[in-house]
C-alpha cells in the first residue's frame, strides 16, 4: 500500500478495479475502510482510489487541528501520487468539500487568496452577477449505511463590506435549469475572516434526472468563497 508524508502526516491509499477514475474520501472515523462494503459496486468499471486522510484512525499525524486545507493537500497529494487524475470525487461525512477554485468554467470570476498565499478562492471580478460552474458533480452517494442522497450544502465565505450578499446554486441540465438552494452571505468584517453558511437543497420537481448534474453558483455581491461541500442527511 503506497504511504506518502504530506506536511506532518503519513497518508496511506489504496487502489481497486479499473476504468474512470474514482476517489472515494471518508470523513472522521475508522477511515477508509468505510468503504469497504460498497466498492464492489464502483470497482466493475471504475479505478477507485481510497485514501486514509487525516481524521482517520489509519494516519499518524501530530495530532493538530483538522482543516479543510490539511485534508485537500492530502487529497491533492493522493491523486497526483496515484497518476490517475483528472478524478472524480465522491465523500460520505466530512469528505469531499469542493474547492472554488477547481471549476470548469467561469465568468466575471477573479482567483483570490484564501489564507494570504495562494490563489484558492474565487470572488467576482466586477459589478454584476457572477458564476463558476462545475460539471459531472454527484448529487447522490452510495455510503456505508445504504444509499444516502445529499440533502444540505455549505459555502465557506468572506465578505469584508457591511451588509449582506447573495449566493444560488443551480443545477443544469440539458434544456433544463433548477435552483437548488439560496444563500444570504454575511458580512465578516475581513476578506480572510471566513464563515459557512448552509441552506436545504432542493429537488427539482418532475422526472428524476439523476444523480450527476452541472452545478453552476452565482455570486451577487462582493464576496470571496472558498468551497462548497454537499452533505447527506441520511437514507433514502
Amino acid at each position: 500500500m503506497p504511504t506518502l508524508k504530506v506536511d506532518d502526516a503519513h497518508v496511506e491509499y489504496r487502489v481497486e478495479g479499473a476504468g474512470r477514475p474514482l476517489v472515494l474520501v471518508h470523513g472522521v472515523g475508522p477511515g477508509s475502510v468505510i468503504w469497504d462494503q460498497t466498492v464492489a459496486d464502483f470497482s466493475d468499471n471504475s479505478t477507485v482510489v481510497l485514501p486514509d486522510l487525516s481524521g482517520g484512525d489509519r494516519v499518524a499525524d501530530d495530532g493538530g487541528e483538522l482543516t479543510i486545507e490539511k485534508l485537500a493537500a492530502q487529497l491533492a497529494a493522493v491523486i497526483e501520487d496515484s497518476g490517475v487524475a483528472p478524478v472524480a470525487l465522491l465523500g460520505f461525512s466530512l469528505g469531499a468539500p469542493v474547492a472554488a477554485a477547481d471549476f470548469d468554467e467561469a465568468g466575471n470570476i477573479v482567483l483570490v487568496d484564501a489564507t494570504r498565499e495562494d490563489g484558492d478562492a474565487v470572488a467576482p471580478a466586477g459589478p454584476g452577477a457572477a458564476w463558476v460552474l462545475f460539471r459531472d458533480t454527484d448529487l447522490g452517494a452510495l455510503g456505508p449505511a445504504g444509499p444516502v442522497t445529499a440533502s444540505t450544502v455549505t459555502l465557506r465565505v468572506a465578505r469584508e463590506e457591511p451588509g449582506p450578499a447573495r449566493a444560488q446554486l443551480w443545477r443544469r441540465d440539458p434544456g433544463h435549469s433548477d435552483l437548488l438552494a439560496a444563500f444570504t452571505v454575511p458580512s465578516t468584517g475581513s476578506r480572510y475572516a471566513w464563515a459557512e453558511v448552509t441552506a436545504a437543497l432542493t429537488r427539482p420537481e418532475g422526472a428524476d434526472r439523476g444523480p450527476v448534474a452541472d452545478l453552476c453558483l452565482v455570486l451577487d455581491g462582493a464576496q470571496r468563497v472558498a468551497w462548497f461541500r454537499l452533505a447527506a442527511g441520511g437514507p433514502t
